[in-house]
């Protein structure tokens, strides 16, 4: 028989509980999904930065070991070395690769250019544009193909040894290098004996919520800023990275 009495006594939630648990509930989960977005944030904002300075990394790697064989000419009958075609933004060179006495063959005359035009027929994302702003490697026989992506700034300063410029009393003191202007002649070239390559490596991926209000100034001996000198506000990370190359086959 069913007591009644134990019935009675088997009340259920009542409504402002219900109600109390569910909002509970809400708060909980707002909290935990505002932690897990800023946590997918902050993993995305970090991936960017790696790869930005994996980029740069790599690419003044990449630029070093093209211009440490600059000029490669172990038999001296190939008449290597940079040409006076090189400027700010353009390296050619020559270099006896396969020690056959000429520079014909394969990647014996290389020209790296900085590309930050649209030109007709390229290819969003794939080609150098505007948008999409990278240095290109070209060897006779073949078109630009883009060497190293977003690369939002890229200059070239051509430095020869002069011991009497160094002055230790400047801060900082003033080394003991005299940058070349382009055009460069053949006299001009005989007396190179370093390159500073400076680069401002950007990010790939542009965060609407990460305001760049920096300006980067002309690095080193460069006489040039990135972007006029203005600064860029936008969404993308950059790096500035500088370097000066000794030119051993020049010396």
């Amino acid at each position: 028989m069913i007591n009644k009495e134990t019935i009675s006594h088997n009340k259920g939630f009542t409504l402002v509980e219900l109600m109390a648990t569910v909002l509970l509930s809400a708060v909980v989960a707002t909290v935990l999904y505002a932690m897990y977005q800023n946590q997918h944030k902050l993993h995305r904002t970090q991936e960017a930065v790696v790869d930005m300075q994996q980029n740069g990394r790599a690419a003044m790697y990449l630029l070093g070991q093209e211009l440490r064989m600059a000029g490669y000419n172990p038999l001296e009958t190939a008449g290597t070395g940079i040409q006076t075609t090189s400027n700010a933004i353009t390296l050619q060179f020559t270099q006896d690769l396969n020690e056959d006495g000429d520079t014909a063959d394969a990647n014996e005359n290389v020209t790296l250019t900085w590309d930050s035009t649209d030109d007709a027929g390229e290819t969003p994302g794939e080609d150098c544009t505007a948008d999409n702003p990278c240095i290109t490697r070209t060897v006779p026989g073949g078109g630009a193909q883009p060497f190293i992506n977003d690369i939002d700034f890229f200059d070239l300063v051509y430095l020869t040894y002069d011991p009497a410029a160094y002055d230790p009393t400047t801060t900082p003191p003033t080394p003991p290098f005299i940058p070349i202007a382009p055009p460069l002649t053949a006299g001009d070239i005989d007396n190179l004996d370093m390159v500073q390559i400076s680069l401002l490596v950007r990010s790939s991926v542009n965060d609407p919520e990460f305001f760049n209000n920096l300006r980067y100034d002309p690095p080193g001996f460069s006489a040039t800023a990135p972007n006029g000198g203005a600064r860029y506000n936008d969404g993308f990370r950059r790096r500035m990275i500088t370097t000066t190359i000794l030119l051993r086959n020049n010396l």
